[in-house]
């Protein structure tokens, strides 16, 4: 038995076939004769079946799945069909089985007769018969049927899976982001679709403007596989801006059926894979043609991420601009894979899993367990991200059409690393992360509608849960990403201010760094911070507070964001004295004096029922770990009773300012307040 290589011959049983072992009589008397590929007419249901000869270059072809397949190739979309002969036992003919089955017969009539009842018949039959050869006689067309000798591994020929194409031009968009103007594209021809070695031929392309789009011009490839390679800088879609040091991504692609290919962050991952499945074959040794290969590669890392896709869409046609799923989830991906990490930090983590990912289509680096702490580190980053951000950024560039919802897609790969359930709709019962390499493991998190006057925004939240607001007041809320919670804000006049203290642990080396709380009173009072803490000196979230500190004259530029959450800033001197202002004179809010705006919290406490809705909370402040403030009853004459707040404004290098709250007042305090004690914070809403 040898494996019979789709030819004019198997085509043309394969367009007669039958079930079992019945003969067929197989007629050919009206094959098409064309001299030119291009000759060819339009393949459609209407001659689906057809074969032609081309003369130009001796071939034959069949109409299949609306294109003109080369029949010599094996690995072609007529059928991925694993085709050979077997000799009848009377010796009368060969019988075709292909898939496993029959699908007719060939006799040998003696005289030139032809047919199962040894008539005379005008269709085909076998004149010739060698070791790896059969001459088949259609009508008055004679040819030559190579049967694919079975030879041993360290001499095998490179599969016959090549189409000789002619592109008239091949175009594409490059994105991590978009590629920049000045990246260079490489297009590298490759032999056949079963080695998928790399010829001589190459050629290379620039990107002429900053969408990431090239193209080259008609070229000749000895074959329909070719691989992409773009080398350059990106707009980066985390941080809205431009990469600081070049990538290099890559693609493999069929360009049979296509003039355009994409170059993205799937394409680049799934490579390594194709190419272990294509000339080395899965888990059974099955050896697969390209298209499979990049399917299942596709699939496979759709699944790392937790995305199911209904649609078969092949990577090098997403887009990150494109509206569908599938373009939302490269987006979403390429968001993840992003993350905070540099240029190279980002590349290395791409090797990492398209590597692991090579020989068994999973990444689980079994050797060290890094992909789990991974996924983990991923889930944690987004996890503390404004994912509209992402999509302001993306949108902002004017590339596209749209922005795809990725949001979805990420929000499952949280949940499903952290074992939780992805908000979809308000509710109080809280989960709790169970992923032991995560940094939020254990912690408890609820769905909440953080959105109370715009479009719902359901999200995962640590609600706070404060006794003390004001029940007739009817809040906002600010979610701080950075550790999911949320705080009531509240509209005075022309300021959006926190109506709550702020409870961000601010940490250096993965350490709490100048901020503590009341024994374990966090929820209540929230935070307590040096004031280097609360300009944030370390720059970790903006450069306006960097260095500041004790012993320290600093410079700021105001807003200064400090320890705010992105968007919010520590109040100035110029906001207090302005808050306090407009809290007093303003007549809608039916205040006579500040007294009544803000420090009613005082007069009923602990039941903090002022109009504005600031609840301003008798906090105090700490002096080395001495907490000064009383929590059960007001007392005016007991200073202890006053709330401090931090001011973005210095008094010395070794004091900053304060400014203080009473039920009878709030003032600046020339006294000012030393830098290493510690202060509650409220952030101000950037304008």
């Amino acid at each position: 038995m040898k494996r019979l290589v789709l030819s004019s011959f198997a085509t043309a049983v394969f367009l007669l076939s039958a079930c079992g072992d019945t003969v067929e009589n197989i007629n050919q008397t009206g094959m098409e004769v064309v001299s030119e590929a291009k000759d060819l007419p339009k393949c459609t249901d209407g001659n689906e079946g057809d074969i032609a000869f081309v003369k130009k270059d001796n071939s034959m072809r069949a109409c299949v799945d609306g294109e003109w397949i080369l029949t010599t190739s094996e690995g072609s979309s007529a059928a991925d069909f694993s085709c050979k002969t077997e000799e009848l036992k009377d010796k009368s003919g060969l019988k075709i089985v292909c898939n496993g089955d029959s699908i007719g017969v060939v006799l040998n009539g003696s005289d030139g007769k032809n047919g199962d009842d040894g008539k005379a018949g005008t269709g085909c039959m076998v004149t010739d018969k060698t070791e790896s050869t059969v001459t088949v006689a259609c009508g008055d067309s004679t040819m030559v049927v190579d049967l694919g000798v079975s030879l041993p591994n360290d001499t095998a020929e490179a599969d016959s899976e090549r189409t000789p194409i002619s592109l008239d031009s091949l175009v594409g968009f490059t994105q991590k982001g978009p590629f920049l103007k000045g990246s260079t594209v490489y297009l590298y021809e490759l032999s056949d679709g079963r080695t998928l070695k790399q010829t001589n031929g190459n050629f290379t392309s620039n990107i002429t403007q900053d969408n990431g789009r090239y193209k080259f011009l008609a070229r000749d490839l000895v074959s329909q596989y070719a691989m992409v390679v773009v080398d350059g800088y990106y707009r980066n879609e985390v941080t809205g801006k431009s990469s600081n040091a070049p990538i290099r991504l890559k693609a493999i692609t069929d360009m049979r059926k296509r003039s355009s290919v994409n170059v993205n962050i799937l394409t680049h991952l799934e490579f390594e894979r194709v190419y272990h499945l294509v000339t080395r074959g899965d888990s059974t040794g099955k050896k697969l043609t390209v298209k499979q290969a990049k399917r299942q590669a596709q699939r496979e890392i759709m699944d790392i991420f937790n995305i199911k896709l209904d649609e078969n869409t092949d990577a090098e046609d997403m887009d990150v601009f494109g509206t569908s799923d599938a373009d939302a989830a490269l987006l979403a991906i390429s968001i993840l894979l992003q993350g905070d990490r540099t240029e190279s930090e980002m590349m290395a983590l791409l090797s990492e899993i398209s590597t692991d990912i090579a020989e068994d289509g999973l990444w689980n680096d079994s050797t060290t367990g890094n992909a789990s702490r991974t996924k983990a580190q991923i889930a944690d980053w987004a996890f503390t991200q404004d994912l509209s951000k992402f999509r302001k950024n993306v949108a902002g560039w004017g590339l596209g059409s749209g922005v795809g919802r990725f949001e979805p897609f990420v929000n499952n790969f949280i949940a499903k690393n952290y074992g939780i359930n992805t908000c979809s709709q308000v509710d109080s019962t809280k989960q709790t992360v169970q992923n032991r390499y995560s940094k939020f493991n254990g912690k408890q998190y609820e769905c909440f509608n953080v959105n109370r006057t715009g479009s719902p925004n359901i999200t995962w939240v640590q609600r706070r849960n404060n006794p003390y607001l004001n029940d007739a007041v009817t809040y906002d809320y600010l979610l701080d990403t950075r550790d999911r919670k949320v705080y009531a804000t509240t509209k005075i006049a022309y300021y959006t201010v926190m109506a709550e203290n702020l409870d961000y642990e601010y940490t250096l080396n993965s350490k709490p760094y100048g901020n503590h709380c009341y024994v374990d009173s966090c929820s209540k009072y929230g935070r307590y911070y040096t004031w280097a803490a609360a300009m944030d000196s370390a720059g970790v979230f903006s450069q306006n507070g960097y260095g500041c500190g004790m012993s320290v004259q600093c410079s700021m530029n105001l807003p200064v964001q400090g320890i705010c959450p992105e968007g919010w800033h520590i109040p100035s001197t110029e906001d207090w004295f302005d808050f306090r202002h407009v809290v007093a004179e303003d007549s809608a809010y039916g205040y006579g004096s500040i007294n009544d705006a803000l420090a009613k919290g005082f007069e009923k406490w602990p039941d903090a029922t002022n109009k504005s809705g600031f609840s301003v909370i008798p906090a105090g402040y700490d002096s080395n770990n001495n907490f000064y403030f009383e929590i059960r009853t007001f007392k005016a004459s007991n200073v202890d009773s006053l709330a401090y707040f931090w001011a973005s404004a210095e008094y010395s290098i070794a004091y900053a300012e304060r400014w203080a709250f009473s039920a009878e007042k709030i003032e600046y305090d020339n006294k000012s307040f030393f830098k290493a004690g510690a202060l509650t914070i409220r952030c101000f809403k950037n304008f």
